[in-house]
C-alpha cells in the first residue's frame, strides 16, 4: 500500500483515531513502552487490509486537501510577513551580482586571470598571469 507521506497521515497522527475501530487494533500491537509506534509500512498494510474503503477516503481527502490551498485571489503570489522580520530585513545590504560563479570560474580558466572583487562596491578587476592555485 502506497500512502503520501503527509503529516496529516503519519502513524502518530493516526493511531489515536484508529483506536477505537476493534477489528483494527487486534492486528496492531500496544504502543511500547518508551511511546514508539508500529511502523508505517505494516500499519497501514493493517489498516488498508481491514478496510481498503477507509483507506481510499483518507488519501483521496488529504490529497484533495493539498491541491485546493489558496490558489485564487489577490493574495496568491504574496508572502505574509511580521513587522519584525520586514525590518530585520531591511537593517541588512542587498547585494545584487549578474555574474555567477561559474561565469567568474570560466573566464579565469580560460584566461589564467584572476578575478578581484571589492566587496563593499561589488566592482570586478582582472589580474592578468596570475599562476593557478
Amino acid at each position: 500500500m502506497q500512502v503520501p507521506c503527509y503529516d496529516e497521515l503519519s502513524v502518530k497522527n493516526m493511531y489515536p483515531n484508529v483506536l477505537a475501530f476493534k477489528e483494527v487494533m487486534v492486528y496492531l500491537p500496544d504502543r511500547a513502552p518508551d511511546g514508539r509506534l508500529p511502523e508505517r509500512k505494516f500499519f497501514w498494510n493493517i489498516l488498508n487490509t481491514v478496510d481498503s474503503h477507509y483507506v481510499g477516503k483518507l488519501i483521496e481527502h488529504a490529497q484533495a486537501q493539498r491541491m485546493t490551498a489558496k490558489q485564487d485571489g489577490p493574495d496568491k503570489n504574496t508572502i505574509e510577513v511580521s513587522s519584525d522580520w520586514w525590518n530585520a530585513l531591511h537593517a541588512m545590504p542587498f547585494i545584487s551580482c549578474k555574474l555567477t560563479i561559474s561565469s567568474l570560474l570560466y573566464e579565469w580558466t580560460t584566461h589564467r586571470s584572476t578575478i578581484c572583487c571589492d566587496w563593499p562596491t561589488m566592482t570586478f578587476s582582472q589580474h592578468q598571469n596570475a599562476t593557478a592555485v
